[in-house]
């Protein structure tokens, strides 16, 4: 908080309070109060999304991959905050583990621990950069050579194994960045195959 904060936009604030802008006022220039005029609308479209594919043969073995990636979203994380869901900020022993602040341990983090679940503004914590790479395929296949299927009628024997969801990079402090904080998330599947032509 600032040095002074009985003369600032907060005067009701305590130390570990969370913390917000003043950015309204004449001109653009802050007056001094928290208002709802101070509110700013956060883009819930990502600036891009992207994915890669790639695959390589050595012999009869071909190793595919698929990439798949979303930069530049901002999403309310409810876990965080929201009592009903999970989001406990009283400092409890069997909350989330968080970064409180602490009279020994100041943070710009998260704020300090209430005996209630209550603090003003809390809901503005929960906003968070919910960018992600993942790895969303990877395939390895192996042909049997001709000369071990054709001496039994075979035309092609294909052993395969996928996974799918395999690894998600975030900094989204929840089950996935692409799922609301109470649904279920993203199985990671895993298959073994046997493809065989007559």
């Amino acid at each position: 908080m600032d040095d002074d904060i009985a003369g600032s936009a907060q005067p009701n604030a305590r130390p570990g309070d969370v913390r917000v802008a003043d950015v309204s006022g004449p001109d653009g220039v802050p007056d001094g109060k928290i208002t709802p005029d101070d509110r700013i609308i956060i883009p819930r479209d990502p600036k891009w999304l992207g994915s890669f594919s790639s695959s390589f043969r050595f012999k009869g073995f071909e190793l595919s991959a698929d990439v798949y990636t979303v930069q530049g979203v901002t999403k309310s994380n409810q876990f965080l905050y929201e009592y009903n869901q999970g989001g406990r900020m009283d400092g409890v022993l069997n909350g989330v583990k968080r970064d409180y602040w602490t009279p020994e341990k100041p943070s710009n983090n998260y704020f300090r621990p209430h005996n209630v679940n209550y603090s003003e503004y809390r809901d503005a914590v929960g906003y968070q950069d919910a960018s992600y790479v993942r790895l969303k395929n990877v395939t390895l296949t192996y042909d049997l050579p001709q000369k071990w299927i054709k001496t039994v009628g075979l035309s092609m024997v294909r052993i395969y194994i996928s996974g799918d969801n395999l690894i998600t990079k975030t900094k989204f402090l929840s089950y996935s960045p692409e799922s609301e904080v109470d649904d279920y998330p993203e199985t990671r599947n895993y298959t073994l195959g046997l493809n065989i032509n007559f």
